[in-house]
């Protein structure tokens, strides 16, 4: 897990210079009147999500944690905070892995909150399970998921 300004982003193409290429032009095309949807930038491999996000309190959410693809949470409003955990290790298994979603949920336990605003991301590497959009029941947020296959940062 890495938590960082987007400032520094740049700081980190070294882990995959051509993803980082495709991720900062679209981030620069972005605008207030992009539209919510998936944007693939290489194919399913490399898509960005702009979601409209309903926050809810952390009683009533799960952790998620995925196989294949890294994820990359980057709020453009409003504060959101991610339970984070480096591993499942004492996690509570609550769903089979559902490979078409590369999602496989968890119970709710401790690990560190993650408080993000805009001008900050978090990235996560598969297998840390996370639980995103805590907050105030019911507010929304705007922000991006980043998804990024895990094969293109080897």
């Amino acid at each position: 897990m890495i938590c960082d300004s987007m400032r520094a982003f740049n700081r980190y193409a070294a882990l995959a210079p051509e993803v980082w290429e495709k991720l900062s032009a679209f981030f620069a095309g972005l605008t207030e009147d992009t539209e919510t949807g998936s944007y693939e930038l290489a194919g399913p491999a490399l898509r960005v999500n702009l979601v409209d996000a309903k926050l809810a309190p952390v009683e009533s959410g799960k952790y998620e944690a995925h196989r294949q693809f890294i994820d990359i949470h980057i709020p453009l409003d409003g504060e959101e905070t991610i339970l984070c955990r480096p591993d499942s290790c004492d996690l509570k298994q609550l769903s089979a892995y559902d490979a078409g979603n590369d999602c496989v949920f968890y119970e709710t336990a401790p690990g560190v909150n993650v408080g993000l605003e805009p001008g900050y991301f978090l990235l996560i590497y598969p297998g840390e399970p996370h639980q995103p959009q805590i907050g105030t029941a019911g507010s929304v947020r705007r922000k991006l998921i980043v998804k990024i296959d895990a094969a293109l940062m080897e």
